[in-house]
């Protein structure tokens, strides 16, 4: 089977992944699950005081990290908490995994 019938094949799995990746592939948002992971649940105004990143900032961080599921989020009053969903985690894993396996074979 030639590459373009690959990629047909797995577009939908191929838009997934890269949605995921876009996700992930960004340093202040990195560094952000770095101290969600440390922190185990925390919210925006922990974050702001962790990071000495304005609020704004932060906020715009969490949105693609939560629309692509990797971080779960509960109201509590008026402030959200956020935690690492690591089952998305895991399946981000898999799925590269097998994309990276229908390419090699």
């Amino acid at each position: 089977m030639s590459i373009i019938g690959l990629i047909d094949k797995n577009s939908k799995k191929m838009q997934k992944l890269h949605m995921m990746q876009r996700a992930l592939l960004n340093d202040k948002r990195l560094y952000i699950l770095g101290i969600i992971e440390k922190e185990k649940v925390i919210n925006v105004t922990g974050l702001v005081y962790e990071t000495r990143i304005c609020q704004s900032e932060i906020s715009q961080a969490l949105k693609p990290l939560y629309e692509q599921r990797f971080l779960g989020r509960r109201k509590v009053g008026k402030r959200i908490y956020y935690w690492i969903n690591k089952k998305r985690i895991n399946n981000f894993i898999a799925i590269s995994n097998q994309v990276k396996e229908e390419f090699v074979n």
